[in-house]
């Protein structure tokens, strides 16, 4: 955990409030937190800065690191790649990191290398680039991202393109607004296979989750088949700890499957369920009507797929029946309602 770390004051170099790297690329990074760092340089002689981490021509690999909560006076809230850095940035998360220009990162003159498998979310810009940043020729990969809840003050909530265009290429992410919602100089980059549909966060935790049997990053990331699907640079297991590639296909984001062992959902036409309050607090009522008699199984599944309480009656044809679900020992949480 590398947290409370300051850049304070002028100079180009007094910037990354945890790691500052120039010239040098053989650091690998990993299962790391950078939190509460600050690198507060705000000198129009200098653009460095960079709240957790400044590389100058540096190519580190940085991957299933947590990055929140940084603040940089001016350019990057958590990474800023600067001066023809091309790091490897995988399966990272960055929340809450705020910036005048690119709330989580900055890529800057001349600076390249790849992003993939992470989640940006819910980082702000009091200027431009809620997300991602791109300055003067800057043209990495960005790959099976997930670029969601950012915002800017001013354009470009989850990316903008500042002055001496830079061409990216964005392939399998799942970007808010699209390609209408990029501010600043038009984009030029390819633009292959994203999407642009909500990937349904869990509400309540502290980490942005999604339930991957209804969000549609699930199975949405690159083909195994795809030239972007590059292997050498994930992990074996995600945050979480599950499978990085799992169901066949991996998912956008810094998530694989969220839990293993539950069928994924589907529907009956024979059945109407209603389950009410949620969230509950101790009973729950579970309310529907059955076409026929049957035997009905009802389990319920924490995030790790495993059933902690199940339930069994027998349905009745044609009429609404009601039931009581007592969840009085189960801790606070996520859980879900399987009913077969």
């Amino acid at each position: 955990i590398f947290q409370y770390g300051r850049a304070i004051g002028g100079g180009e170099y007094n910037s990354g409030g945890a790691f500052a790297i120039r010239d040098y690329d053989e650091l690998e990074i990993r299962n790391s937190v950078f939190r509460h760092n600050l690198a507060d340089l705000d000198d129009a002689t200098y653009v460095t800065c960079g709240g957790a981490m400044a590389l100058w021509n540096a190519s580190p690999f940085i991957q299933k690191c947590i990055f929140h909560h940084n603040y940089a006076l001016d350019y990057a809230g958590a990474i800023i790649a600067y001066m023809g850095s091309e790091p490897i940035i995988s399966n990272c998360l960055f929340y809450d990191n705020e910036s005048a220009r690119g709330g989580a990162i900055a890529f800057y003159e001349y600076s390249n290398g790849i992003l993939m498998n992470s989640t940006i979310s819910n980082n702000l810009a009091t200027e431009y680039g809620g997300a991602l940043y791109f300055y003067k020729e800057s043209n990495p990969e960005v790959i099976n991202n997930i670029l969601w809840d950012n915002e800017a003050t001013n354009a470009g909530d989850e990316v903008y393109f500042s002055i001496w265009a830079s061409t990216p290429g964005f392939y399998y992410c799942d970007i808010e607004g699209g390609l209408e919602e990029f501010g600043g100089l038009d984009f030029f980059g390819e633009y292959v296979a994203c999407i642009e549909d909500d990937p349904m966060f869990m509400e309540g935790d502290e980490y942005p989750l999604f339930y991957p049997g209804i969000s549609p990053c699930f199975n949405a990331g690159t083909p195994n088949d795809s030239p972007w699907f590059l292997e050498e640079y994930l992990p074996e297991l995600d945050l979480y700890g599950l499978n990085r590639v799992d169901a066949g296909r991996i998912d956008i984001g810094v998530y694989e499957s969220l839990f293993t062992g539950v069928p994924e959902p589907g529907s009956s036409a024979n059945t109407t369920m209603t389950v009410y309050p949620n969230p509950v607090s101790s009973n729950a009522i579970l309310s529907g009507q059955f076409a026929t008699q049957d035997k009905v199984d009802i389990c319920v599944y924490n995030t790790a797929g495993l059933c902690l309480k199940n339930w069994e009656f027998v349905s009745q044809p044609n009429s609404q029946q009601v039931f009581t679900l007592n969840f009085n020992n189960l801790p606070p949480g996520i859980y879900f309602l399987r009913i077969q």
